[in-house]
């Protein structure tokens, strides 16, 4: 009887493994999938590496390095690396941004708290980046969710 409630467990475990795998195989794969964290003297990176699961927000860093002012605003998308491939994490139903105008000058560097309350928590173990357009080019920070 030890041994059938045991197989049962472990069949249990694993089939809740594979159905997590699968959600993530699902999600809609993301049309850019080399972004740079770096160009043309713009830097975009996470605050730290790792953040946990239920964390509600994580923070990103702007840096301009170029020598001229560059604009960016609040709306950014969350990508996770799903088998080599960056897959889009979709939003909660009603998440919305406000629609302002930032701007960073030259040899400045903003910090900016991102949302994940935005998303359905808690967020699976992965490799994730957020995606912003800052001085019109797409920029990618990549963490790690442990």
């Amino acid at each position: 009887m030890k041994k059938q409630a045991l197989f049962f467990f472990l069949a249990l475990c694993f089939g809740l493994t594979a159905c997590k795998e699968n959600a993530d195989q699902q999600l809609e794969e993301a049309e850019t999938q080399s972004l740079p964290s770096e160009q043309n003297g713009v830097s975009m990176e996470a605050g730290q590496k790792m953040y946990a699961p239920d964390a509600e927000k994580m923070t990103i860093l702007i840096e301009n390095k170029s020598e001229q002012e560059v604009v960016y605003g609040k709306h950014f998308t969350m990508e996770k690396k799903v088998g080599g491939v960056w897959r889009m994490v979709p939003f909660k139903d009603g998440a919305a941004f406000v629609e302002i105008a930032l701007f960073i000058s030259p040899g400045e560097m903003e910090t900016e708290a991102i949302p994940l309350y935005l998303f359905h928590p808690p967020l699976s173990e992965g490799t994730y980046r957020i995606v912003k357009k800052i001085g019109g080019q797409s920029l990618a920070a990549d963490f790690i969710i442990e």
